[in-house]
């Protein structure tokens, strides 16, 4: 299998390196690297913790599944941070 072709994700909470590790990562491969917190924040036009309290956690998490379906079902293969409660579901 070429994994060259292939997205990268990364997974953790708050803090502990993701968006960190992803750039470091994504130059290492010369790959574009994706925070989808970063994402989720400039579609809401704020930030995640005013999403929790304006829609909930549900509502959050359907907003982060739509934007790692739509940054994964790009071609171009990426490094992607995504937050601790993206295998949630």
């Amino acid at each position: 299998m070429d994994y060259s072709r292939k997205h990268i994700f990364l997974n953790g909470f708050m803090g502990v390196g993701k968006s960190r590790i992803g750039r470091s990562l994504a130059q290492r491969l010369n790959r574009p690297f994706v925070d989808t917190d970063t994402l989720i924040e400039r579609r809401a036009g704020c930030a995640i913790r005013e999403i929790f309290d304006k829609e909930g956690e549900s509502g959050f998490r359907e907003m982060e599944r739509r934007v790692i379906a739509e940054t994964a079902a790009g071609e171009t293969p990426l490094v992607i941070a995504a937050g601790g409660g993206a295998l949630v579901d």
